[in-house]
């Protein structure tokens, strides 16, 4: 007797939200179709909408994808020196080039969708409490000052990061891997600096 073939549903749409990614990152998410997905996930438009509700919520789980990598990555990353960590989510190969083409797409849009919106919110609140939970453990340590906010420090990480992303993004020959690995670390040494090396500053809020 021939059993039927038993489909993993979750990881169908898991792999076919990575094609999107890829098809996002190629043509950019105003011209990307939903025959490009397929052609890139190796199978058929109506696969695709078997296991999504349109393209909007294809699309949607790309965004997904890519924030569920990241804050996977900085997971494996927990309890390593903090930079190094942050180093992990910028753009420094072309993966992470296409991923972060992928998130800036979605940004544009966030601002004008309160869904979009909360979706990138929800991942920025994640990684931002990934973060402080470092910057607490580095304290305990004696690794960082005590008097250092770590909300502060871990949105400051944040904005480092996207400031570094953003421009990496726009020219990748201008910033190829060493030039944002460095001015991440000029950014962010004085914050995450040992308590002889810095002076606290006093919070005016």
């Amino acid at each position: 007797m021939i059993m039927p073939k038993v489909v993993d549903h979750e990881e169908q749409r898991r792999r076919i939200a990575d094609a999107a990614v890829a098809a996002i990152g190629e043509s950019g998410l105003d011209r990307v179709r939903l025959v490009d997905v397929a052609r890139a996930a190796d199978a058929t438009t109506g696969t695709l909408t078997h296991y999504f509700d349109g393209k909007d919520a294809l699309l949607a789980a790309a965004l997904d994808r890519v924030a569920e990598r990241l804050l996977e990555g900085m997971e494996r990353f927990q309890g390593c020196d903090l930079i190094e960590m942050a180093s992990f989510a910028l753009p420094l190969g072309e993966p992470e080039r296409r991923e972060w083409r992928v998130w800036l797409s979605f940004w544009g849009r966030a601002i004008w969708s309160p869904e979009l919106a909360a979706v990138h919110n929800r991942y920025y609140e994640r990684l931002r409490e990934l973060l402080a939970e470092d910057v607490r453990r580095a304290q305990s340590r004696g690794e960082i000052n005590a008097a250092v906010d770590p909300g502060d420090a871990a949105d400051a990480v944040i904005a480092a990061v996207d400031g570094v992303g953003v421009r990496a993004s726009l020219d990748p020959e201008g910033w190829p891997a060493p030039k944002q690995a460095e001015l991440l670390e000029t950014l962010l040494e004085p914050l995450l600096a040992p308590p002889t090396e810095i002076t606290p500053r006093r919070k005016t809020r």
